[in-house]
């Protein structure tokens, strides 16, 4: 009789809150299978982990594929499943946030914060890109590629990448390997480089006397801009001397002259190597 007794006591004692299949802890009237009021579900062992035998997972759906648990280390949580989808709720506009080592609300969709200048890491099989807070004001930062080369691509070809975007970009390297400064200062004490532009020009062979040569900018500057040109020959035994002139924002002249042989014609084809800012 006791344990008959006992039996239904156990049996009330369990299922009192139990309304159209639902169980209630700590509540008269739950609205879930299973719906816990003032108190903490705990799954695992009430000592510390020590090995992998220690692992307790909730699982979810037909098999283990989906889990959550405390497993691999003590006070590690993992999560396993094939895709994980963070969504926002409705109820605040669809403005989800999430944060990492922070103890305020997230500024903004996804919000990391490390001790120090602990980096965060993107991995792969065999290489990893580290980006990394080099002072503590947040001010400096550098991307580190190791064991391989960094790149930007889409659909496998390579995009832009713009330093300081907008109309103000400092920086464009561009999709045919070249790189576009806008603005450019060397030294705190420097002058300020609006625009450069760089390149090497086939002069060819030349005639008797002063030889005039035209060469045109790829892109016109906006206003008249700076120029500096270097010679480069094949025969080192022919000398020459080289003035630039009639700088316009579009074009500018090359005169050579040869001195080793007075006005003399050369027959090597000579390149001009130069360099324009503003």
């Amino acid at each position: 009789m006791r344990k008959i007794t006992l039996l239904i006591c156990l049996s009330i004692a369990i299922f009192k809150n139990t309304i159209g299949q639902n169980v209630g802890i700590g509540l008269s009237n739950p609205t879930q299978k299973l719906h816990v009021n003032n108190g903490n579900i705990q799954v695992g062992r009430t000592n510390s982990w020590y090995t992998p035998a220690d692992n307790r997972f909730l699982q979810f759906g037909d098999s283990n594929f989906v889990r959550l648990g405390e497993a691999g280390a003590l006070d590690r949580m993992e999560l396993y499943a094939k895709e994980f989808l963070f969504k926002p709720s409705d109820f605040y506009g669809y403005e989800g946030r999430v944060g990492m080592g922070i103890t305020a609300s997230p500024a903004g969709a996804l919000d990391i914060q490390s001790s120090g200048n602990t980096p965060l890491f993107v991995r792969g099989t065999d290489s990893q890109i580290r980006i990394i807070e080099t002072d503590n004001a947040h001010k400096q930062w550098k991307l580190e590629a190791q064991n391989g080369n960094f790149s930007i691509t889409e659909n496998g070809v390579a995009i832009p990448i713009v330093v300081k975007a907008g109309s103000d970009a400092n920086v464009l390297v561009t999709t045919n390997d070249t790189v576009q400064i806008k603005k450019l200062q060397v030294g705190s004490n420097g002058t300020a480089i609006a625009k450069m532009q760089n390149g090497q020009t086939t002069l060819g062979t030349g005639t008797t006397g002063v030889n005039n040569f035209t060469i045109a900018f790829p892109t016109a500057f906006t206003g008249i801009p700076k120029v500096t040109a270097t010679l480069e020959t094949t025969n080192v035994n022919d000398v020459f001397t080289m003035s630039v002139k009639q700088i316009t924002a579009s074009t500018f002249v090359v005169q050579v002259y040869r001195i080793d042989v007075i006005g003399g014609a050369w027959g090597q084809s000579l390149k001009i190597n130069w360099t324009a800012w503003e």
